[in-house]
């Protein structure tokens, strides 16, 4: 993995819980998830694992808001 902000190759870890803004279905949600962060820089990226877990919760939220509006 390379850091696409400063190119660090070596040092990432985990920030379990960010907030990553996400548009589905003409709505605004902020979803709660995991991310890789570069502990040289601070760039948030998501692996295609955390990407996965990413969609899914999106859908999960949305559904909940949606349940809430009908």
């Amino acid at each position: 993995m390379i850091c696409f902000q400063c190119d660090n190759e070596t040092d990432f870890g985990i920030k379990e819980d960010a907030d990553v803004e996400q548009e589905y279905k003409g709505h605004t949600l902020w979803i709660k998830t995991p991310v890789t962060v570069c502990k040289k820089c601070g760039w948030e990226m998501l692996t295609d694992g955390q990407l996965d877990a990413l969609v899914k919760a999106t859908k999960k939220v949305y559904e909940k808001k949606v349940a809430k509006e009908n």
